[in-house]
């Protein structure tokens, strides 16, 4: 019998610890910022990119339907906490939807 053990290492310097994250795009509910929509701040990020776009979603309810095409690489949706920054959807099967449309948040996979 072989045990295999792995152990994942992260170091952090000071100095990334304070420094804030540069957000691509913010969002809001209230319209004080880029975008009031998650979906229109995810559009706006570059197709098949390389560098992460870094989309801060302000506290607030977002009821809305995300689907992330494949050409919308290293996109990060950074939220202000669990119980302040929501989104919610309410599609189901027994609604007539397909398993695959009930998600909130999807991604549409890369064929290679």
């Amino acid at each position: 019998m072989t045990l295999f053990i792995s152990a994942t290492i992260v170091v952090c310097v000071q100095s990334q610890l304070i420094t804030e994250t540069p957000y691509n795009a913010v969002v809001s509910k209230d319209g004080t910022e880029n975008f009031n929509t998650i979906a229109r701040a995810i559009l706006s990020g570059p197709d098949h990119s390389v560098k992460p776009f870094f989309i801060k979603i302000k506290k607030g309810t977002y009821q809305e339907y995300i689907t992330v095409d494949k050409k919308k690489t290293n996109i990060f949706l950074i939220g202000e906490g669990m119980d302040t920054t929501i989104i919610t959807g309410n599609r189901s099967f027994v609604d007539g939807n397909q398993t695959c449309d009930t998600a909130t948040i999807g991604s549409l996979a890369m064929t290679l």
